[in-house]
């Protein structure tokens, strides 16, 4: 069954569906705390939780996924895609980093990256949530704009443009960079963003 906002149980909830990340974003100031607890104990990482746990300041940011042209939602579709144990912890990489808020998290951790040239790709402003699991390296893309509000959104926002994946000690084709940084242009020259928070 579906958990409750409101109530002080939640946060006992494993957060293993994609149902119960969109509630993330609609919860209280009061509850975050109490569920990025949760999260970050059910999380691999003892960084995640020490980086992510020092929030630095009050925070109004918000996630949001990218919306292409097409109305799909590439980042939603890529976690749905995905086995659960990577699924959850770039979820609670998404949550530590809204949580702390982005620009305070480190951004050359082993989970949280800026990218810059990739094989002489420009990836300036994207970044990545970062994860391994077994034999498999699993990446989400975003970007942060901390002036979408004035761009139709109501807060700034953490934007999870799409993910990919790839076995360890390889390269990442070459078409993905290329397909994240139109997702990136187009997100920026975008007005109102093209962003959707998740179907509830």
């Amino acid at each position: 069954s579906r958990p409750s906002r409101s109530g002080g149980g939640f946060e006992q909830v494993p957060l293993r569906s994609i149902e119960q990340f969109c509630l993330l974003f609609w919860i209280s100031p009061g509850q975050e705390a109490g569920l990025f607890r949760a999260l970050s104990a059910s999380a691999s990482s003892r960084t995640l939780r020490s980086v992510a746990g020092r929030r630095s300041e009050p925070t109004a940011w918000q996630a949001f996924f990218y919306e292409a042209a097409d109305k799909t939602r590439p980042g939603l579709a890529y976690l749905n895609s995905i086995p659960s144990s990577p699924r959850q912890m770039l979820y609670a990489i998404i949550v530590a980093v809204r949580y702390r808020p982005p620009y305070s998290f480190p951004a050359q951790s082993p989970m949280w990256s800026a990218m810059q040239n990739k094989d002489g790709l420009d990836m300036t402003g994207i970044y990545e949530a970062r994860d391994k699991h077994g034999d498999r390296l699993y990446r989400l893309f975003c970007v942060l704009d901390r002036k979408a509000s004035e761009h139709g959104v109501d807060a700034p926002a953490l934007v999870i443009l799409s993910g990919d994946d790839k076995p360890v000690r390889t390269p990442m084709p070459k078409a993905v960079y290329r397909r994240v940084m139109k997702e990136r242009d187009r997100y920026w020259v975008t007005s109102p963003r093209p962003v959707a928070r998740p179907p509830l």
